[in-house]
Formats: structure tokens, C-alpha cells, sequence
């Protein structure tokens, strides 16, 4: 649960702080968060989240079920950041599909 929520309140304070830098600058399509930084810190709270996550399947002794639990946390994650993602670029008029 740790996990997960270091990854997602991170991730919304960088789209919050993302936002109000495109507010800022007049126009939705500019004046963001550099793209590099904006996935590093992306890739930077992900690998947290997920070490986190392997750390506390320490109970399970064997790897290839530690291994599973965590690929699955980490595929659920995923598939409800690209979610999260394509809403707010797409919601907020930053980009289309």
C-alpha cells in the first residue's frame, strides 16, 4: 500500500505542478515540466514503488511468488497510469488522440 501511494501522490503532485506551469504560461500546450523531466521523475518513482513493493513480499520465501506479486502490482499500476495519463493530457486539451 506504501508503494502505491508514493507513486500516485507523487505523480499527482508532478501533473499539479505540471498544470499550474501550463496556467501560468498563458498557453496549455507550452510552458511545462521539460519532457526528460518530466519521465525521469516518472521512471524515479517507479523504481520506489516497485523496490518498496518487492521488500515487502520478504514473507514469501520463494522468488519466482515474490517475483509474480510484484509483476502483477506492477501491471495494474501501469495500466492505471497510462489511464491516468491519457486523461490528463487529453482532458486538459494538451494533446489529442
Amino acid at each position: 500500500m506504501l508503494a502505491w501511494s508514493i507513486f500516485f501522490v507523487g505523480f499527482g503532485v508532478e501533473i499539479g505542478v505540471d498544470h499550474v506551469l501550463r496556467i501560468q504560461d498563458g498557453n496549455i500546450r507550452t510552458g511545462s515540466i521539460p519532457e526528460p523531466l518530466w519521465f525521469l521523475i516518472q521512471i524515479a518513482l517507479a523504481a520506489g514503488a516497485l523496490w518498496l513493493a518487492f521488500t515487502a513480499t520478504e514473507t514469501l520465501r520463494i522468488w519466482w511468488k515474490r517475483l509474480l506479486v510484484v509483476g502483477v502490482q506492477a501491471a495494474v499500476g501501469f495500466a492505471l497510469y497510462a489511464f491516468i495519463s491519457l486523461y490528463y493530457v487529453v482532458g486538459t486539451g494538451i494533446d489529442s488522440l
